[in-house]
């Protein structure tokens, strides 16, 4: 194939290459590109043929569609635990639990 974007849309429609054939075929021109240490218009070629490869792909690419188990799920939204009645605490208690966590947090790795 040479390295053109018309020959590469040529390959793509005769040959009707799978997407390994032209991920391999994308890759050997990234090489040549990558490498390539002369001229930059006689890479331009290559450079456009990777561009409608790589469009090939990205084209092909289409996201998957949920199982129907998936579309049709419904949401729980029931409580995780039933409803209490909140703790209370003092003043005081409030300090001690909050000067220990406090003093347990300066100790850690987190800061």
């Amino acid at each position: 194939m040479s390295t053109t974007a018309e020959s590469a849309g040529n390959w793509l429609k005769d040959k009707n290459p799978s997407a390994d054939e032209v991920s391999v075929m994308l890759s050997k021109l990234t090489s040549r590109i990558e490498n390539w240490t002369g001229d930059e218009e006689q890479i331009q070629g290559s450079i456009d043929a990777a561009d409608v490869l790589q469009s090939y792909l990205d084209a092909k690419a289409s996201p998957e569609l949920p199982d129907e188990a998936a579309v049709n799920a419904q949401l729980d939204t029931s409580e995780l635990i039933p409803e209490g009645k909140p703790v209370e605490l003092s003043p005081e208690e409030k300090l001690v639990k909050f000067n220990a966590l406090k003093q347990k947090l300066a100790g850690s790795t987190l800061k």
